[in-house]
């Protein structure tokens, strides 16, 4: 009698293909966020911070540019009485038009990259997969800045 393998491959196929998938969908529900928190407080947080940072960030970056404007027209700053930089202004006029284009996307990118940053940082605290992690590397920080703070 010759053996039929056709019977054991299909079983097999069957069960590996069954393992296969369980484990794939445990191991996607553990790595999904278990509760909605971990995805929002971030998000808020992140906001917050992005608008913030924004603040901020024009709080510094406005009264420098009105000063500057005001010098220019002052006749502070030389610009066309100077002859050793009058070529300067002159063949880099459009240069000024630039200013504006920095300052916001400067801002929105900047505010941006400040914000994603705290709110990873949040979201990796309270997600059940790096919770463990973050606490021991905020232990770390902790130990280490009152080490610093008690050496003074």
């Amino acid at each position: 009698e010759v053996f039929n393998e056709t019977v054991l491959r299909d079983y097999l196929v069957e069960v590996t293909s069954t393992a296969a998938s369980e484990n794939v969908a445990e191991q996607l529900n553990y790595l999904y966020p278990e509760q909605r928190y971990m995805i929002s407080i971030p998000a808020y947080v992140g906001v917050i911070i992005s608008f913030i940072a924004s603040i901020c960030i024009s709080i510094v970056v406005l009264p420098s540019l009105m000063s500057v404007v005001v010098r220019l027209r002052c006749g502070l700053l030389p610009t066309m009485k100077d002859e050793k930089h009058f070529i300067l202004h002159r063949y880099f006029v459009h240069l000024g038009s630039l200013l504006s284009g920095v300052m916001f996307w400067g801002n929105i990118v900047g505010a941006s990259l400040i914000g994603l940053f705290f709110a990873t940082l949040l979201f990796l605290s309270l997600w059940q997969v790096t919770s463990f992690i973050m606490q021991m590397i905020y232990a770390m920080i902790i130990s280490a800045l009152s080490i610093i703070f008690f050496r003074w």
